[in-house]
């Protein structure tokens, strides 16, 4: 089954034992999806994380447990990358022309501009307790764009499980979760596109065969908008405001959820390879598949532990 959430599209493949008492689960999957965009939403006016960006400072907001999760993740990659996946970015995001609220533009920030809205950059400025959650500075916003479709992922996943269903696929916008392998007992063979703006969805540069996992992949090709003075991407780097322009184009990466793929393939592709391969090498059960643009093509360069040749 497929449809449309998150401002993207889904897939969905699941077996079932019996095909005759196959469960009708479109309607609470899409049920599922339309509750996390009401929590996710920046395009939602009324979407919890919209109301928290126009409180000002000091100002309490009650958030769901959904809420709580991501963000308590987002603290933890926080941490973990020394503040390069941070999601108060979005105000920098809009200088770009990129986000909700983001307009289309041919001349860069400047550095006097950025050094004013880097100013309302920074996670530890969002404060949650208890249940409940306030800023320390107006005008600060959160954006979980580049954590929540891993995570809805895992939600969905977990609905599956919850009907006992052994071998799925689950995908949302390009992140994945697999299980259990196919029925006939094969892997699922997962295909990790060719990162160039020109390249179809179905270009392929690389494969990867799991039973069980999750896949999640960043991109600086995969959204881009153009200056007067070159193309730039829309991960930006939120201790210097710039938007990436390094030659490490795309980074893939397999873990056990796919929230952690989806937080870990956003700060990985804004780090030094050698910096990001290491980390990576440092931590259980996490790989990493990255992707430097060469002239001409690209070189691959994988964790130790990659699945694979």
């Amino acid at each position: 089954m497929s449809g449309a959430t998150m401002g993207t599209s889904y897939t969905i493949k699941a077996y079932v034992r019996f095909p005759w008492v196959k469960p009708d689960l479109k309607p609470v999957v899409e049920a599922r999806l339309a509750a996390l965009n009401l929590v996710f939403s920046t395009y939602d006016p009324d979407s919890e994380v919209s109301v928290f960006n126009q409180l000002s400072a000091g100002v309490e907001q009650a958030v769901s447990t959904d809420f709580v999760t991501v963000f308590q993740a987002s603290q933890k990659y926080h941490a973990l990358s020394g503040g390069v996946f941070d999601p108060t970015v979005g105000p920098l995001l809009r200088m770009y022309g990129f986000g909700a609220g983001g307009r289309v533009t041919l001349l860069g920030p400047g550095d006097l501009a950025l050094s004013v809205v880097r100013r309302l950059v920074g996670l530890e400025k969002v404060v949650l307790k208890d249940g409940y959650i306030h800023k320390l500075t107006d005008d600060v916003e959160l954006d979980f764009s580049s954590i929540a479709k891993g995570y809805a992922v895992d939600e969905v996943s977990a609905l599956l499980d919850e009907q006992g269903i052994l071998h799925y696929y689950v995908e949302i916008g390009g992140e994945l979760n697999v299980a259990g392998g196919k029925a006939n007992g094969q892997a699922w063979r997962l295909g990790i596109n060719t990162p160039s703006s020109g390249a179809s969805p179905e270009a392929v540069l690389s494969t990867v065969a799991i039973e069980n996992g999750a896949l999640a992949t960043s991109g600086t090709y995969r959204q881009v908008q153009h200056l007067l003075d070159g193309e730039v991407s829309h991960l930006i780097h939120p201790k210097t405001g710039k938007a990436s322009v390094s030659d490490l184009v795309s980074v893939t990466v397999l873990a056990p959820s796919c929230m952690d793929a989806d937080a870990m393939a956003t700060f990985l592709v804004l780090m030094l390879i050698d910096e990001g391969l290491a980390l990576v090498n440092g931590l259980e059960g996490v790989e990493a598949l990255f992707i430097q643009s060469l002239k001409p093509g690209f070189q691959v360069i994988k964790s130790k532990h990659w699945p694979g040749p």
